[in-house]
């Protein structure tokens, strides 16, 4: 909430759910999606084992998904 205070002059609380839901759309607009979907490939093509494999994957996924959530919702 701090990032978003100072970048965007975000409210703070309490804030309605709509509030909510923008500061979040912001934040991962602006800041989570300007690298981790690079992130997620970059680890999922340099990853050694399976596991670290999937959760690349997990991460992109969760992410688009989050995204479109918060896009549709706010």
């Amino acid at each position: 909430m701090q990032w978003l205070r100072e970048h965007h002059g975000v409210a703070t609380w309490p804030m309605s759910w709509y509030e909510v839901l923008e500061a979040q759309r912001l934040f991962l607009e602006e800041h989570l999606l300007q690298w981790v979907p690079e992130f997620a490939d970059r680890l999922y093509q340099s990853a050694e084992s399976d596991f670290f494999k999937g959760m690349a994957i997990v991460l992109r996924e969760l992410i688009g998904e989050h995204s479109q959530y918060l896009s549709e919702a706010a």
